[in-house]
């Protein structure tokens, strides 16, 4: 739970951020690209936490998955 409330606020930081720069540039140019890089952040971030939330049953981080997957590739090669 701790994880998720740290993204989140992380999340929030970076949004700020980005805020922060379009708003102190002001150039329409960079609104977009502002736009578009905080649309991509918060989609994986949302993404993230679903798949967190239905894979979190068995307890394995990304990483933890990963490194089982690799291992029954190598079983099974």
């Amino acid at each position: 739970m701790a994880d998720r409330i740290l993204a989140t606020i992380s999340l929030l930081m970076f949004l700020s951020f980005l805020g922060f720069l379009a708003v102190y540039i002001a150039k329409v140019n960079l609104w977009v690209i502002i736009v578009v890089v905080g649309a991509m952040a918060t989609y994986d971030f949302v993404r993230t936490l679903r798949q967190n939330a239905r894979d979190g049953a068995n307890g394995m981080s990304a990483h933890e998955r990963a490194a089982q997957t690799l291992e029954d590739q190598d079983q099974a090669g």
